[in-house]
């Protein structure tokens, strides 16, 4: 029985999750269909935004996040308003985060914080150089290291000193789950430290394609809510504290 569960979870995670073969798997196609289109959109309904991404990835050269990962990003933001953001893993995407607050304080009063998080020096100091001026106040970018320890056995990496903070909103797209002096993968686990602290009362949130990291935050925290996208290539996630 073990191995008929664990050939099945393979194959799942081969032809559902990665979408292989794809020469001649549907999900890769239309996947391809859904950026594609995502694109467009961006493009069409929101220009400036739009002209500003394209300008900020021409000078990072970042391929981290796709245009599909910006729609549903800017799409969540906007329609959870939140108040207190953080964001693992700095990059692109937080061109996406701080573009959406401003539309979202066009229409609340309100005071909006918002961390972004990266343990590479490297990316941290580009993306600070190159971020455009006008959102320089809107973001708080933060160096931290990542660590790892272990959690019922399993191998977690996460982000030292964060922010004590209440978020609302988190989107997961760090830190790196291999380091070259350990080829053990591991999964995010800064969702567990947050809510093992007792410091979330109530947050929604985005993890970027990190299946390891979806069925382990499932498993260790049985409260949260996550599903996954297979066209958006997300989990959706909340959690509320009793």
């Amino acid at each position: 029985m073990f191995k008929i569960k664990l050939t099945w979870r393979i194959l799942k995670n081969y032809f559902y999750y990665t979408a292989r073969p794809k020469s001649i798997n549907p999900i890769y196609f239309i996947r391809l269909i859904r950026e594609g289109y995502s694109v467009q959109l961006i493009r069409i309904k929101y220009p400036d935004l739009y002209k500003e991404l394209c300008g900020l990835i021409a000078k990072s050269g970042s391929t981290g996040c796709e245009w599909s990962d910006y729609l549903t990003l800017y799409q969540e933001i906007r329609l959870r308003r939140p108040l207190r953001i953080l964001e693992l893993g700095s990059g692109i995407s937080s061109l996406v985060i701080c573009y959406a607050i401003e539309k979202n304080l066009e229409e609340i009063d309100a005071s909006v914080k918002f961390f972004s998080i990266d343990e590479n020096e490297f990316y941290h100091n580009q993306i600070v150089k190159i971020f455009p001026a006008k959102y320089q106040d809107r973001v708080n970018f933060l160096l931290c290291n990542r660590v790892q320890k272990r959690y019922k056995n399993i191998l977690g990496s996460y982000y030292e000193n964060l922010p004590d903070e209440d978020f609302d909103f988190i989107f997961i797209d760090g830190p790196t789950t291999r380091t070259e002096e350990s080829l053990e993968k591991s999964f995010n686990a800064d969702l567990v430290n947050l809510i093992e602290s007792n410091k979330l009362s109530q947050v929604n949130g985005l993890l970027d394609e990190r299946i390891f990291s979806k069925w382990m935050l499932k498993k260790l925290i049985p409260k949260l809510r996550i599903k996954y996208s297979w066209i958006r290539k997300m989990s959706f996630f909340a959690f509320y504290k009793d």
